[in-house]
């Protein structure tokens, strides 16, 4: 089955419904095919026909539950495993080399098989019946040798590494300044912030007491 899920919830609990009154009895696999990984909360849409789905999965899962065996979601993997270097914060290194990812949710099994950038390495998945199983065959395709080195492997000349347990004895100065930057970053801003916004309150109360004199 088809499933648009970019449509609103009601809609898409009436062609559940229907498919189920319809299939319920069927001896055959029952695979849905999804643009959304319907069965992920983590990021939802305010409105429908939006980035992302707009409902939650319980309000779809008693529709599923005993009916479809088996999920397909065609949505991007750089949404949860960065490969688009635009965007990825701190020139972090991009992830190249997933091409599926598989999870249970209770008696369905969910699948996610989108390419993400598909650069320099573009992706495809395709399933084949055996025994009942579906098995999924992934398949990588190289289209250009930018970010790569000469092994074909994600260049680390160009992008930064998460370096951990890391020696602070054997640091430089400077290297050890930016650890406890990272560390303590989002608290130097909120101090930084404070001291601008106490400093502006003391200098308008200065001017406003000047002004009563």
């Amino acid at each position: 089955f088809l499933l648009d899920s970019s449509q609103p919830l009601l809609n898409i609990q009436d062609i559940l419904k229907k498919w189920r009154e319809k299939y319920k009895q069927t001896n055959k696999k029952v695979i849905l095919l999804t643009h959304h990984r319907i069965w992920d909360d983590s990021i939802i849409s305010a409105k429908p026909f939006k980035h992302d789905k707009s409902f939650y999965f319980r309000d779809i899962f008693e529709l599923l539950d005993g009916f479809v065996d088996i999920i397909i979601a065609g949505n991007s993997k750089r949404q949860y495993f960065q490969d688009l270097p635009a965007v990825i914060k701190n020139n972090k290194i991009p992830n190249l080399t997933t091409t599926f990812w598989e999870e249970n949710i209770q008696n369905i099994k969910v699948y996610n098989v989108g390419m993400g950038n598909g650069f320099p390495y573009a992706t495809y998945v395709t399933f084949y019946l055996h025994n009942d199983f579906l098995i999924p065959v992934s398949k990588t395709i190289k289209v250009s040798n930018n970010g790569l080195d000469k092994f074909g492997l994600v260049d680390v000349d160009i992008y930064k590494g998460i370096i951990r347990d890391t020696n602070t004895n054997d640091l430089t100065l400077i290297d050890k300044l930016k650890i406890y930057y990272k560390r303590y970053e989002n608290f130097l801003y909120g101090f930084v912030l404070g001291i601008i916004f106490l400093s502006f309150f003391i200098y308008i109360g200065r001017i406003l007491s000047g002004k009563k004199k």
